[in-house]
């Protein structure tokens, strides 16, 4: 039976093919860190080179192109950018990344033609972008009117503002202390959770390690990674390389908010 490495794997390799023998452009999905990092191991048997590209300087999310020879240029990637605009914030919600992709994909949007989401508030205003495939912006225009129970209006950035590169997404800072840095172990300090409920989460496909779903309850796990647990959030793992005198691990969890 394939597997979806197997299937995706496949997919890029013929991808490949057809831009090498038509000498044209193809245009994959945009791929998340564990498709990425499956790209790059297949580079020897793609017939053509391919660029990666998600929009702004520090995209997560990536669309993948394949070229023919010595053509580099990122403008062309098919990627349109959006802005959200909360149309009345007296009445508003606070409004997450996650509150934003089940809006998306409540509109029966899948998630590989979008690409980051960027939601960032300062002391007066909320931004809000999304990234997507040019051949769904218009839908997301035309259909997306709420967010959270809260009103918004969705509109075409022409040009990408110059603040953009600087809307990093915004961590919340928290240090622990770990005995070991197995993923259940990590799962269950992260959020709070037995280490039971964090196995089981981890057996049902539940925990992502870079996208990838994590299979064993006791794979260790390096340092700066992004955890991905369904139901509950994500959050950069950081060892500090430092032990406690009890001999527990410090480490940091930098969570997405």
């Amino acid at each position: 039976m394939n597997t979806d490495k197997d299937l995706f794997t496949k997919k890029i390799i013929e991808q490949s093919r057809i831009s090498y023998n038509k000498d044209i452009i193809i245009f994959g999905k945009f791929l998340n860190l564990n498709e990425q990092s499956i790209l790059h191991s297949t580079k020897e048997q793609l017939m053509s080179d391919f660029l990666l590209f998600g929009g702004y300087n520090f995209a997560e999310r990536q669309m993948v192109a394949f070229i023919p020879d010595d053509l580099y240029d990122l403008s062309i990637f098919p990627i349109m950018l959006l802005n959200i605009t909360i149309t009345n914030t007296k009445y508003s919600q606070k409004i997450t990344h996650r509150d934003v992709l089940g809006a998306l994909m409540s509109l029966g949007i899948k998630r590989d033609v979008i690409g980051d989401i960027i939601v960032h508030e300062n002391d007066r205003n909320t931004y809000i972008y999304i990234f997507c495939d040019n051949n769904i912006g218009q839908y997301i225009i035309d259909n997306l009117n709420e967010i959270k129970r809260t009103k918004v209006q969705v509109q075409q950035v022409i040009d990408n503002p110059s603040n953009i590169d600087d809307l990093k997404p915004v961590f919340k800072i928290v240090n622990e202390l770990i005995p070991s840095n197995r993923i259940d172990v990590i799962v269950s300090k992260a959020f709070h959770l037995s280490r039971d409920l964090s196995k089981k989460l981890i057996l049902s496909q539940k925990v992502f390690i870079n996208g990838r779903i994590v299979n064993k309850t006791s794979e260790e796990c390096k340092d700066d990674i992004i955890v991905s647990v369904r139901g509950y959030g994500r959050f950069i793992f950081k060892q500090s390389n430092q032990v406690s005198k009890k001999g527990k691990l410090k480490v940091i969890f930098k969570f997405y908010e």
